[in-house]
């Protein structure tokens, strides 16, 4: 079974998968960005893809200032 678009980009923003994200966002943006969609987020909470730009999305979903702050961050392993 395959795994729905959706899961698989939150599953990319966890891992701080950039280029996983910035790939699903090309191929799926449209359906990622409209209207509500499933999550498997505690609370029912979804990452927003209003951004194009991967990097930014999961520093915001991380709640770091950029990109640079969460890569500081996943090579001291705190991310």
């Amino acid at each position: 079974m395959t795994t729905p678009v959706w899961k698989q980009a939150e599953d990319a923003v966890v891992r701080g998968d950039a280029e996983a994200l910035a790939a699903l966002l090309r191929d799926h943006g449209e359906a990622l960005r409209q209207g509500t969609r499933p999550t498997a987020w505690w609370g029912g909470l979804a990452p927003s893809y209003a951004e194009d730009d991967a990097r930014a999305i999961i520093a915001r979903e991380q709640h770091v200032a950029g990109w640079d702050d969460y890569a500081a961050l996943a090579a001291a392993g705190a991310a």
